[in-house]
């Protein structure tokens, strides 16, 4: 005997000994799926518009990220850049 075929058998035992609770609890079981998928999309759609509407509020061409404090070098060389470009 099967895995599946257990599950299939004791779901049918299930279905005959109380209807309802195991319709309650596939429907509950469906709701909750429904529930993460749907936070799941929002939260990609969520992160995608604040992306794209950061890029257009900083205003620039060009963006730096680092992990560490730059060393004195790179102050040196952005202090530079933005003082040729005019800011």
């Amino acid at each position: 005997m099967t895995r599946v075929h257990f599950v299939f058998r004791m779901a049918a035992r299930e279905a005959r000994a109380s209807g309802r609770r195991l319709l309650l609890l596939t429907g509950a079981i469906s709701v909750g799926v429904a529930a993460l998928v749907a936070i799941s999309s929002f939260t990609d759609n969520l992160r995608n518009a604040v992306e794209g509407q950061s890029r257009a509020l900083l205003g620039s061409d060009l963006s730096f990220t680092t992990r560490t404090r730059p060393d004195s070098t790179l102050d040196r060389l952005l202090d530079s850049l933005a003082g040729s470009a005019g800011a």
